[in-house]
């Protein structure tokens, strides 16, 4: 039996010695994690002692770290709008800046005029329709995506953050096969260049799946096939919220304005780059 303290130092000590960031923080979520202690045990009881099945597991957690693996991945888990989404191979790690297209929906749709079918479009966790569902008590949605543990990974989700009565999981490509019309829309599609996939960083390259990466040659592929797709999907009066890549922004508004009944809105992110397209029926 190794004493806490003992083991939060190693742990610390060996992040901080590999120059990995925030390794105070990971050290207390890694032991929470594979311990279940509380962070008040962690931070008031140094001496509670920790077994050795437990250390040599939080040791082998670390060398994945040291080796350039997320920590979200290490967990299996990822925070997302106050939601925990366990991950698998085939499910994308959400990002804090895809929050913003459930901001914008809550916005577009306040409880005085929620919407009542929503579907997401690359669903991967779930966790933007899950998120949503979470909000709109009455809303019911559909979540698509073309791999089968993805769908899987969703429906857990759904029914751990206790929506799974209301969610409807289907294995398909895109908007292939779905009937019916949509009050709002959502999708974080693969939107990175092909040629641009090498150059990512190994934490994303490495662990995230390609297919939820790769949008093709100009990477837009995806999102083509969405905007078109919207045409008999979103209702008169819905919306969609698509997240697009750096420098999409002109190429995605051409697209957006070949079809010629909709209109549009361009979102910014923190840093001030075009991060959500927001599509709606209405004049230019």
């Amino acid at each position: 039996m190794t004493p806490l303290n003992d083991v939060y130092k190693t742990l610390v000590e060996s992040m901080n010695g590999a120059g990995v960031a925030f390794a105070d923080r990971n050290a207390k979520w890694l032991i929470q994690a594979q311990t279940g202690l509380p962070e008040t045990t962690i931070i008031s009881r140094p001496d509670h002692e920790i077994p050795p099945s437990d250390y040599l597991a939080l040791q082998n957690a670390v060398k994945r770290i040291l080796k350039g693996e997320p920590i979200s991945r290490v967990l299996g888990t990822q925070e997302f709008w106050g939601n925990l989404f366990f991950l698998s191979p085939a499910t994308l790690d959400p990002r804090p800046e895809t929050e913003m297209i459930v901001d914008l929906s809550l916005k577009r749709f306040p409880a005085s005029n929620p919407p009542e079918m929503i579907l997401d479009l690359g669903t991967g966790t779930g966790c933007l329709l899950i998120s949503l569902l979470g909000e709109y008590e009455n809303a019911r949605g559909v979540a698509v995506d073309y791999a089968h543990d993805a769908i899987h990974m969703a429906r857990l989700n759904a029914r751990i953050n206790g929506v799974e009565e209301r969610f409807s999981p289907v294995c398909a490509s895109w908007a292939d096969s779905l009937q019916g019309k949509f009050d709002l829309i959502v999708s974080n599609p693969p939107y990175i260049l092909s040629c641009d996939i090498e150059s990512l960083p190994d934490s994303v390259k490495n662990y995230d799946p390609i297919l939820s990466l790769d949008g093709g040659e100009d990477g837009l592929d995806s999102i083509k096939k969405i905007i078109s797709s919207l045409k008999w999907l979103l209702n008169t009066s819905g919306k969609a919220f698509i997240e697009i890549g750096f420098g999409q922004v002109d190429n995605v508004v051409r697209l957006i304005e070949d079809i010629d009944t909709f209109a549009f809105d361009v979102h910014h992110d923190m840093a001030g780059i075009p991060r959500v397209v927001e599509i709606y029926n209405g004049d230019k």
